[in-house]
């Protein structure tokens, strides 16, 4: 059983790990293992691509609903945008009083700041309200978050959320010494009350994540090399945060070896048959939990209804090739592979850019891959670098307080509502919404790309929900520039921040650039990876009409381990593989094979590459026509 072999915590389960690795299957059987033996459980999920419903098999909302089947489990799709929508009826007034009279902002660029890009308050109020929940719900929570990137920023933004206050704070430091200076005193107000009723509720939520008593952390792994090495990575960056873990589920395991390297209990859950959906299905799973590797069951077999037709290669002569999807369908192989393809056939350099925040190309190219391009070895003109994010943020903020520190002498001048603007412009860019980091380090590669220093870039990018959210991010951050400009022109009379002026004027004519470049059909090839499993199916079918409202339309959908090494359709495959062709109306359908381990290194991806064949489907063949491929 499972919840036998981990530690849970008494209050609040995370559940996590790589994409694909099965996290909401784990989290889901959990659930439903603990409502069985009686106990109260509310199991949500966090992730902006929710799979929860599906996992259950039920439709879900962004308030607990019962589980019809299953006696004291409850269960929520957490809607960060209602979140967000809650938090600022209850808080907005004070948000924008403080805003208003703490800056020269008038009511309309305070409205714009507050509504469009105050920074990851749709996630942070999504977080709260699992802590609001950790307190008022009677029983026990466990959380199904988002694939590792998304997650540890999710993790990160009490941090975030801080200084965004202390930017909120040095308004309000302002406002009180004008209003003592007018007033003679100044005793505070509703907004007031906020502020110190925010901090307060910041750090409960921090209180509810370093309790190892109450909150524990369940990773979920595979037994791959390349899965293992970022759930490693996951376990060192929570023990950073402070956070417990509560164990390690091995999913899909296959003998003879089992997994070390990682603390705390392993639980050992063999690759199943059939698709783990519905309440039976996650019985079962809960109850396939082991202490160590076991055999695994035999898989049933399919009619074959795919047709298997000529190699298939992405349209070459594109400056950008962006590969994305679920956690776990393996868009890192499709992407290193892909950038190899390229480069093998075409004179010029090519670049392969990791944009997920746990990057795993180096794992998978068997290469030391950090900030700084590197070439390739045994492949001519194609080099790879990871996105420093951290880095090119830093740079800006460097660059900002250093324009700051150059005029301290004009503002010294100016006497004390001086000093205290100085303390406001000060937190003007803890006001930038997360992931502009992202786009800013992503805008200098591609900026290579147009001074021909690269003839493609190929971007291995995060799971579904990080992706869509830094393909949104141009808009966004053009808004969040303009309003820092509109900021810095009315503190013209206070001090002259002409550098940082200029180079936000530079960034928001590089998110224009890129926002055409995105829209592009000639520049941007967009390859959609998905896998032929049943909980792959609706997040594809909901990522693809996201591209199109986003009019970066994918061009291509691989479907990932439908074939096997000879080519032909695996029949367990099919059914899920033709449900996916149904949403993919318009995009070009691909397969790729399943190996018995995932390729590493350059000859196996140019390898796993060569093997991409272009599927469709196939009408029902007669009893005497034979087997199609």
């Amino acid at each position: 059983m499972l919840s036998s072999r981990l530690t849970l915590g008494s209050r609040l389960t995370f559940v996590g790990g790589k994409g694909g690795v099965g996290k909401t299957t784990v989290a889901a059987a959990l659930a439903v293992e603990l409502a069985g033996r009686g106990e109260r459980i509310l199991v949500l999920s966090t992730d902006p691509a929710h799979s929860l419903g599906d996992a259950l098999g039920e439709q879900l909302a962004g308030e607990p609903r019962e589980v019809r089947t299953v006696r004291g489990l409850m269960a929520l799709e957490v809607d960060a945008d209602l979140e967000r929508r809650r938090f600022m009826e209850a808080n907005g007034q004070a948000i924008r009083a403080l805003i208003e009279r703490g800056t020269y902002l008038d009511q309309a660029d305070v409205a714009e700041l507050t509504e469009r890009v105050l920074p990851g308050l749709d996630e942070l109020s999504a977080l709260l309200a699992v802590s609001r929940l950790a307190r008022t719900f009677e029983g026990r929570l466990i959380v199904d978050t988002a694939p590792t990137g998304h997650t540890l920023r999710l993790l990160q933004l009490p941090d975030l959320a801080l200084r965004w206050l202390d930017a909120l704070e040095a308004m309000e430091a302002k406002h009180a010494a004008v209003a003592s200076a007018l007033a003679g005193s100044y005793a505070g107000d509703e907004a007031t009350n906020f502020l110190h009723d925010f901090r307060e509720q910041l750090h409960h939520l921090a209180g509810v994540l370093h309790d190892h008593t109450s909150t524990r952390f369940v990773l979920v792994t595979t037994a791959e090399p390349v899965v293992l090495a970022e759930t490693l990575r996951l376990a060192d960056e929570l023990a950073a945060l402070r956070i417990a873990t509560g164990g390690v589920v091995v999913n899909r395991h296959t003998p003879p070896a089992g997994v070390t390297g990682i603390d705390g209990e392993m639980v050992y859950v063999p690759l199943l048959e059939g698709d783990l959906v519905g309440i039976a299905a996650l019985e079962r799973f809960a109850a396939s939990g082991v202490g160590s590797p076991s055999q695994p069951e035999a898989r049933a077999t399919r009619g074959t209804l795919l047709r298997v037709g000529a190699r298939f290669i992405p349209r070459p002569g594109r400056r950008m090739y962006w590969v994305g999807g679920k956690g776990g369908v393996g868009k890192t192989t499709v992407a290193a592979s892909l950038a190899i393809l390229l480069a093998d056939r075409r004179a010029g350099q090519v670049l392969l850019l990791g944009v997920d925040p746990a990057g795993s190309l180096g794992d998978v190219l068997e290469l030391e891959v950090g900030s700084n391009p590197i070439p390739v070895p045994g492949v001519g003109g194609l080099r790879v670098q990871q996105l420093d994010a951290g880095g090119a943020w830093a740079t800006f903020r460097r660059d900002y307080e250093e324009e700051v520190e150059r005029v301290l002498g004009e503002l010294f001048s100016g006497g004390t509502s001086a000093t205290l603007d100085r303390g406001v412009i000060e937190r003007v860019v803890d006001l930038a919404p997360p992931g502009v980091d992202e786009l800013m380090a992503l805008m200098e590669v591609i900026d290579l790309t147009e001074d021909r220093s690269y003839d493609a870039l190929v971007l291995d990018t995060a799971p579904t929900g990080h992706l869509l959210r830094l393909l949104e991010m141009p808009d966004l951050a053009l808004d969040w520039c303009h309003t820092v400009m509109r900021l810095l022109l009315k503190y013209r009379e206070t001090i002259s921040l002409t550098g940082v002026g200029e180079r936000i004027l530079e960034l928001s004519r590089s998110l224009r650039a890129l926002g055409a470049a995105l829209r592009d059909r000639n520049h941007t090839y967009f390859l959609a990876v998905a896998l032929p499993e049943s909980l792959s199916v609706p997040e594809t079918a909901r990522l693809l009409p996201r591209l199109d409202q986003l009019g970066v339309p994918a061009d291509a959908l691989l479907v990932n381990r439908v074939l096997d090494r000879q080519g032909r359709p695996r029949e367990e495959a099919v059914p899920a593989t033709l449900r996916l062709a149904a949403f993919a109306s318009g995009v070009a359908l691909a397969g790729a094979p399943l190996l018995p381990e995932p390729p590493r290194s350059v000859a196996r991806l140019r390898e796993f590459a060569a093997a991409w064949r272009s599927i469709d489907p196939a009408p029902v063949p007669s009893p005497a026509s034979g087997d199609l491929r």
